[in-house]
């Protein structure tokens, strides 16, 4: 079994209720704007299920800018 740091900074902790505990918060609205982006620029319909994927994959990039909040980013 790999541990966290295997697996890359992403990997949440899980809290005692099963859930991930994350250390950024992607919101509805945020969401609904990625989702508005990739279709307008790429004709790609995410749909909700992919938001843990689009979480996963756009916290390494605010991380790495040393961003906090995804509307930051967004708002690049």
């Amino acid at each position: 079994m790999t541990d966290q740091r295997e697996r890359g900074s992403d990997a949440g902790q899980w809290a005692s209720s099963g859930q991930i505990e994350r250390d950024l918060v992607l919101t509805d609205a945020d969401f609904a704007r990625i989702r508005e982006l990739i279709y307008q620029r790429a004709g790609i319909v995410l749909a909700e299920h992919k938001r843990e994927m689009v979480y996963s994959r756009l916290a390494k990039r605010l991380r790495h800018h040393g961003m906090t909040r995804f509307t930051d980013y967004l708002s690049r």
